[in-house]
């Protein structure tokens, strides 16, 4: 059978489904398919009314409200086949692994335990220690995981993707067939093998990146931070910025600069943070309160409002990704905040900075 290409995107339990990624295990949710033992094997070994089956075992569970997300697990279980390639983006990079087994239960493989990103214990346990369970004993959301070998880790996309291949690994569904894309991804692993870009323009990018990342995280302070923030909506053509009186806000809503565009009729609230690590869900409550309580305000001047977090460390928790995607806030993590203050010049604004 020929090889196929998968995209497979792991946005679900990351705080476990990369240490299982590590472990060799590309993982899925689903974990209300765990109480039926059979299910597995019937989807594994069953060769007719396959479908059939797995829609049965869909109505069980959900009735007649059958989600569309079924058809990830669909395709994770059915689909995937030994040799088979998947992607998995991950942030600015994407990885490719290789199918190396079937598909078992989650609990299978972790044993007697693992470790989360937190350092926290996930154990099998359940009605035939087919679930994971975390510390305090509540089923993990994962079901199913599939053995795979890593082919090349930590890709960078802006450098070996070319457009089509970027393209796709933006969609927001699970895992989807991207076999049509599979020269783009050989040739993806085979110049980073190789140690040769698309372009010098990201090769500049990550030379000025590095330097300008010990400037954030070991000279500026959180203060210098807002105004280099401030600076960089200046530089891009902003008509009006200011940094809002800490005063300015009810409750938790906080807002730490406020760029206004008026051929646009766009502001933008941000909520700054000068972290390391990861920064938490409590920047995006923040802004997306500060943002609700100026509506008023944007209406009145016939205005529309964007709200962004930008932070100098290097990813967001997994919460604070979750609820900016319900609440409509961009995230933007310190590599992408380089690269913005590069794109617009950054001798100019570390000029204007200094005054």
């Amino acid at each position: 059978m020929e090889k196929r290409y998968w995209l497979h995107r792991i946005s679900y339990k990351m705080e476990v489904s990369y240490p299982l990624l590590d472990m060799g295990y590309l993982s899925i949710g689903f974990s209300d398919f765990l109480h039926n033992a059979d299910f597995l094997g019937k989807m594994i070994g069953q060769t007719e009314n396959k479908w059939e089956t797995f829609e049965q075992e869909n109505k069980l569970l959900w009735g007649d409200k059958l989600y569309r997300t079924r058809y990830n697990l669909w395709r994770f279980l059915c689909d995937f086949s030994e040799n088979d390639y998947v992607v998995v983006p991950s942030g600015g990079t994407f990885s490719v692994y290789k199918v190396d087994g079937k598909p078992q239960f989650v609990g299978s493989v972790v044993g007697e335990g693992i470790k989360d990103w937190n350092g926290k214990k996930v154990v099998a346990g359940g009605e035939g220690n087919r679930y994971i369970l975390d510390e305090e004993g509540k089923v993990i959301d994962l079901g199913f995981v599939i053995p795979v070998k890593e082919v090349e880790k930590d890709i960078p996309r802006s450098d070996y993707a070319k457009n089509d291949l970027l393209s796709r690994m933006k969609i927001r569904q699970t895992n989807a067939d991207i076999t049509d894309l599979s020269e783009l991804v050989d040739i993806a692993i085979d110049r980073f093998r190789e140690k040769k870009p698309f372009n010098i323009y990201s090769e500049t990018i990550k030379s000025l990146s590095e330097p300008l990342k010990e400037v954030i995280d070991n000279i500026v302070d959180h203060n210098q931070f807002e105004q280099l923030i401030k600076c960089y909506f200046e530089k891009v053509g902003a008509d009006h910025v200011y940094i809002p009186s800490k005063m300015d806000g009810d409750g938790e809503a906080d807002g730490d600069i406020v760029a206004r565009f008026d051929a646009l009729k766009l502001v933008v609230y941000v909520q700054a943070k000068h972290h390391k690590g990861k920064t938490g869900e409590t920047a995006v409550v923040q802004i997306s309160e500060y943002t609700d309580q100026k509506q008023q305000e944007v209406f009145d001047l016939d205005y529309n409002s964007v709200s962004w977090v930008i932070s100098s460390a290097d990813d967001f928790s997994e919460k604070a990704q979750s609820l900016a995607i319900e609440r409509n806030i961009r995230l933007i993590n310190g590599t992408e905040f380089r690269k913005m203050l590069i794109d617009a010049g950054m001798a100019r604004i570390a000029s204007e900075f200094s005054k």
